[in-house]
């Protein structure tokens, strides 16, 4: 992930979870946005001494897919942080349409 894109990531989830604290967080996040060790690291880090210091992250994971030009829909070969991929049946570029999502599932933001 870049750290511009962390940064963003983070004080988004920090903002909620300050708002509607209750003990857990589900985030669904894209494979390619971001290894999923090193951000439970990072947040770790980034809630240290404060009341959200023990809560218990939960990271549902969703793996990435392409659609190639030559109707291949499926895995590709992909790499983090970028937004192209191989097809790995033509080898051409291919869009990624699935692996970059974000999305605090619970606590849900209250308006």
């Amino acid at each position: 992930m870049f750290m511009k894109e962390a940064e963003i990531v983070m004080r988004t989830i920090l903002e909620i979870m300050n708002r509607n604290y209750n003990g857990y967080a589900k985030i669904k996040m894209g494979a390619l946005v971001a290894d999923s060790e090193k951000f439970r690291k990072i947040f770790n880090l980034l809630t240290r001494n404060t009341q959200l210091n023990n809560l218990d992250l939960i990271l549902d994971i969703q793996e990435p897919e392409i659609e190639c030009s030559c109707g291949y829909k499926g895995k590709g070969i992909t790499h983090l942080g970028l937004r192209n991929a191989r097809c790995p049946v033509c080898n051409r570029n291919a869009k990624i349409v699935k692996g970059f999502e974000f999305e605090i599932i619970e606590p849900k933001e209250h308006n």
